[in-house]
């Protein structure tokens, strides 16, 4: 078998139905199975996969095991001789899982390739990039990368509009929506580390495999539709779980002085949102809500590095 496709899903029943269309209707070409882990679904996800997709193979958790707990389900049942971690918010367009299998085929110095992601208005979206450091961090913190998107001093960990998106190449990472990586990529560096409940498992990932030899790259033909953050938005604790992802990736990664310097960013960072949300609920009372909202995230933000700190 070429492919196996390991889907995570999330209370996201739509989406999921229509990116399991997409890649029936745009894989005709290899052989695939297709293995969805459900983390706990209560909106008819699992009823919906046994009555319309009897093919797929469904895990059914009765917890929400996370991203990389979920996928390393799926990676340990699969058959293929290559796994494609695929976000259930993604419609595959033109053939691209076909493509990326040919990609690999054809560049045995790759040990994971990524596509070109769109967003639902065809525009660019940002997919790959650097390891993370202080620096980029710090520019992604303080939005530096968006006040200058086309200049690469001020880059974070995602690469910006400076780089070509057009042309295939060599990255330290491609984005975890939708990575396919060799069986023997696998086999060397393990699977995904579920400490990473959600985000920057799919950073470690690629630096493991990048440490056994293996190049990243990424591959624009293949091209699929990234609906961002609709698997994700409907957790409250995934942005928490940003900062804590964060933590862990450069306890890792990086040397304690590095955690405590990002730890010191995170917390001006927080200290200045709080700030400006403060006088934002002061001076807008019908957005209060949603400020609460924020406010409550930043607190636990807090509260997760003077606990945790990231472990």
């Amino acid at each position: 078998m070429d492919l196996s496709i390991i889907i995570v899903n999330y209370k996201v029943k739509e989406l999921l139905r229509d990116s399991l269309h997409s890649i029936a209707e745009q894989t005709k070409e290899i052989s695939y199975e297709v293995i969805v882990v459900d983390n706990n679904s209560s909106d008819g996800s699992q009823e919906m996969l046994k009555g319309e997709f009897p093919e797929v193979t469904l895990i059914a958790n009765k917890i929400n095991l996370g991203f990389a707990g979920a996928n390393n389900q799926g990676i340990e049942v699969s058959q293929g001789r290559y796994v494609l971690l695929l976000n259930p918010d993604t419609i595959v367009l033109d053939g691209a899982l076909e493509k990326m299998v040919q990609y690999l085929d054809y560049h045995p110095e790759a040990g994971i390739v990524g596509p070109k992601l769109l967003n639902a208005d065809r525009s660019l979206q940002l997919s790959c990039g650097s390891a993370p450091n202080l620096w980029n961090m710090f520019c992604a913190q303080f939005h530096l990368n968006e006040i200058f998107p086309h200049l690469r001093f001020f880059d974070s960990y995602r690469y910006g509009y400076w780089w070509d998106y057009h042309a295939a190449g060599e990255v330290d990472w491609v984005s975890g929506a939708c990575l396919m990586v060799r069986r023997k990529v696998i086999k060397d560096i393990g699977p995904l580390d579920d400490g990473f409940f959600l985000y920057f498992e799919e950073g470690d990932f690629c630096k493991r495999t990048k440490e056994v030899g293996c190049q990243i790259h990424y591959c624009p033909q293949a091209r699929l539709f990234h609906l961002v953050g609709q698997a994700t938005k409907k957790v409250r604790r995934t942005r928490i779980d940003n900062y804590r992802s964060a933590l862990r990736y450069f306890r890792k990664h990086h040397s304690w002085l590095q955690v405590l310097f990002l730890k010191g960013i995170f917390t001006l960072s927080l200290t200045i949102k709080s700030v400006v949300s403060f006088i934002s609920f002061l001076i807008y009372p019908e957005e209060r809500g949603d400020i609460l909202y924020n406010l409550g995230v930043y607190r636990s933000a807090f509260r997760e590095m003077m606990v945790s700190g990231g472990k």
